[in-house]
C-alpha cells in the first residue's frame, strides 16, 4: 500500500506537502494544548483503558507509519533499487526497524512512568512548548 501511494504522491508531492504542512501544523498546535493542559480527574493509573487489540487494529489505520512507509520507499528504495528481490529485502528491513520504534517507546515509557508522574506539571509543559516548537519549525520552511 505505502509504494502504491508513493508514486500517486510523487505526482503531486509539491502541492500535497503544502497543504499537509498547515494541518499538521494544526494538529500540533492542537496536541500541545492538549498536553500542557491536560483536563483534571483523569484516570488515576495512567491508563487509557485500550487494550492488545485496540492497538493492533490502530498499527494498520496509523498515519505515521503510513507516512514512515511512503517516505522510505520513496527516499531509499524505489530510487535505487528496481528488483523484486531489492523491494522484498528493504520491506523487510523497513518492517523490523518500524517495529522497533515502538517497542523501545515501550520500555522507556513503562521505566520512566514514575518519574513522569511525579512532575507531570513540568513535564507536559515541555512536552507542549517542544510540539510547539515542531509546529512552528513546518510553517517555516
Amino acid at each position: 500500500m505505502a509504494d502504491v501511494l508513493s508514486f500517486s504522491f510523487s505526482v503531486l508531492s509539491a502541492s500535497f506537502l503544502q497543504i499537509t504542512r498547515y494541518i499538521g501544523s494544526a494538529y500540533l498546535l492542537w496536541l500541545a494544548w492538549k498536553t500542557a493542559m491536560p483536563k483534571a480527574g483523569g484516570n488515576s493509573d495512567g491508563r487509557a483503558g485500550a487494550g492488545f487489540m485496540t492497538g493492533f487494529v490502530l498499527q494498520f489505520v496509523n498515519v505515521k507509519i503510513m507516512v514512515y512507509g511512503m517516505r522510505a520507499y520513496s527516499a531509499f528504495i524505489l530510487p535505487h533499487h528496481d528488483s523484486v528481490a531489492a523491494f522484498l529485502a528493504g520491506m523487510c528491513f523497513l518492517t523490523m526497524m518500524g517495529s522497533l520504534g515502538p517497542i523501545v517507546w515501550a520500555v522507556a515509557g513503562a521505566s520512566l512512568q514514575s518519574v513522569f508522574q511525579r512532575h507531570a506539571r513540568v513535564t507536559n509543559g515541555l512536552l507542549g512548548a517542544m510540539l510547539v516548537g515542531c509546529a512552528w519549525s513546518l510553517l517555516d520552511q
